[in-house]
């Protein structure tokens, strides 16, 4: 069980409260109406907080609201609308999670009706609400009398922090969003700009951060620690220009850069020593390991576990049905996701990180046993999985007429053998040492007119060093070698199906570039469309452009 979950199966009862004051919180801004249930009858803020477990069911439930969506949602909408990944047809057979749907999503053709878009925001705003009940329930609590054991002042200050990292996630795909600080206060929140948001994160980050606990203490594990918030700042800055700047159905006029401050908070995590620090694991895949809470690199992470956080589901989407036989799995998966050949093609021969992609001949757990292909022309021959597309004579791989063998499938996270559907251990890395490097490598080489420092070199090549052996030529950049263009391709190849893809490509000015089985796509497409059944409850908030 990992650390900071022990606090989960104490009261999970205690979670209602929450549950029904977040829900409460995200009226007019997602489909959140049921407020109605019988089970909460009877509760109230008053006559709830009786016991330490129960303010510590209340402080924690922000947390485990993300589990179900980071890893799902989430994630979709920041992958498969990328060059990264995708899930197409198999044989004829549409995708599983959302049909035509998830086709439009690598088409760049979604639109305010679609639920993958309105269930992505539903779940982030009820983030926010169980935040926001969080933060006005502890007001009143007497921490001390009921021995919880914590800071209050330090609890209000995470929770406004962890907010923060909601709103960013929000602002960050959606732009121009409401914001909310009161559980239905105001009922109709108006649409704040894009830019207002970007200001509004970065002042309750700064103004709580240094209230936030260290690295190392106990039951941080997951939480929203000084280094983590430091991290976020980074990230924020280093898109400042997007952030800020303003969007048209024209395409994006940037705003103001902030790379100073992106290196100043870089500089922060690199430098902090508290809990020990952190430091690049010595292996490219071990902030990935069933047990990554041991990882040295990972700074903030979305816990899962077997049995008190699951959902952590990619063992269930990404192998092939016949990956049963060789991992012992007790269901069948379900060969959904892929990596199409122009992404795979970044990974070079010796590149170690090119090992969390399956391709070619695919075994039992025997290692000798071939597994088979189950339908189309293909079917009882060996399964190869085809990275390139050209497996078979006459086999052709688009988002509507791939084959079950077409694409590289990633197993990046560690594979739990016998482990059961949509249940892992491994934590998924929200912000790792390495893109904190890479981040500030990129803001420095901007600074510079876009051209590499050796101290831009530098730090991308301690990250590489272990992704080669010793000596091979390819593992170094020069100040000659290292452009903007190949830190974006390093920068794919570090942080490949962790969920930053869509946020890079649109920092770079690709996001809408064409692609496999994409065509050019409108410059408004760098945001999505706030949902059209949330605009028709809350007459107060205003279309995205080109929507």
């Amino acid at each position: 069980m990992k650390k900071s979950f022990q606090y989960i199966k104490q009261k999970r009862s205690g979670i209602v409260l929450a549950g029904l004051l977040g829900c409460a919180a995200s009226i007019g801004m997602s489909g959140c109406t049921n407020l109605d249930e019988q089970v909460y009858s009877s509760v109230t803020k008053e006559s709830f907080f009786n016991s330490k477990e129960e303010v510590i069911a209340n402080y924690i439930r922000p947390y485990s609201h993300i589990v179900g969506s980071y890893q799902y949602r989430i994630w979709h909408l920041n992958t498969l609308t990328t060059d990264e990944a995708a899930m197409p047809y198999r044989d004829g057979n549409a995708p599983a999670d959302g049909g035509d749907q998830i086709v439009s999503m690598h088409w760049h053709t979604w639109t305010p009706d679609d639920s993958e878009i309105k269930n992505t925001w539903d779940a982030i705003y009820r983030g926010v609400g169980l935040t926001n009940s969080t933060l006005e329930n502890m007001e009143s609590v007497n921490f001390q009398k009921l021995n919880v054991g914590l800071d209050k002042d330090m609890v209000l200050a995470e929770m406004h922090c962890y907010r923060a990292w909601y709103y960013w996630l929000l602002m960050d795909m959606w732009g121009n969003i409401p914001i909310s600080e009161k559980v239905g206060e105001p009922l109709y929140p108006e649409t704040k700009s894009r830019k207002e948001v970007f200001e509004y994160i970065e002042k309750e980050v700064v103004n709580n951060m240094d209230k936030l606990l260290d690295k190392g203490a106990p039951n941080t594990y997951g939480h929203m620690i000084k280094p983590a918030a430091w991290a976020l700042l980074a990230k924020l800055y280093l898109n400042a220009q997007v952030y800020s700047g303003t969007l048209t159905a024209s395409g994006l006029q940037p705003g103001q850069a902030r790379w100073d401050d992106c290196i100043t908070y870089c500089d922060k995590v690199i430098n902090y020593s508290g809990g020990g620090g952190y430091q690049l694991d010595a292996n490219w895949n071990d902030p990935f390991k069933i047990k990554n809470e041991v990882s040295k690199e990972n700074i903030f992470v979305v816990v899962y576990d077997t049995t008190y956080a699951t959902e952590m589901r990619w063992n269930y989407k990404v192998l092939h049905q016949e990956h049963q036989k060789t991992y012992g799995f007790t269901w069948t998966p379900q060969n959904r996701m892929m990596t199409h050949n122009n992404f795979f093609s970044l990974f070079g021969a010796t590149d170690k990180r090119r090992e969390q992609w399956l391709v070619g001949p695919q075994f039992a757990a025997d290692g000798v046993t071939p597994l088979k292909c189950l339908s189309g022309a293909q079917k009882g021959k060996p399964l190869v999985l085809d990275p390139y597309f050209v497996n078979a004579p006459g086999d052709t791989a688009t988002m509507i007429t791939a084959k079950e063998f077409h694409g590289a499938r990633n197993v990046k996270y560690e594979l739990q053998k016998g482990s059961k559907i949509s249940q892992m251990s491994n934590d998924a890395p929200v912000y790792r040492l390495s893109d904190i490097m890479l981040m500030k490598a990129e803001a420095i080489m901007r600074k510079n007119g876009g051209q590499a420092t050796q101290e831009a070199v530098n730090l991308v090549n301690a990250v590489r060093k272990r992704d080669f052996a010793p000596g091979d030529p390819k593992a170094e950049y020069t100040v000659g070698t290292l452009t903007l263009n190949e830190l974006l391709n390093e920068r794919g190849r570090e942080f490949a199906w962790e969920g930053w893809r869509r946020n890079d490509l649109i920092r770079f000015g690709k996001f809408t570039d064409p692609g496999w089985d994409k065509k050019q796509s409108e410059p408004w497409r760098i945001v999505f469309p706030i949902p059209n059944n949330t605009l028709s409850v809350n007459p107060n908030l205003k279309q995205n452009p080109g929507y």
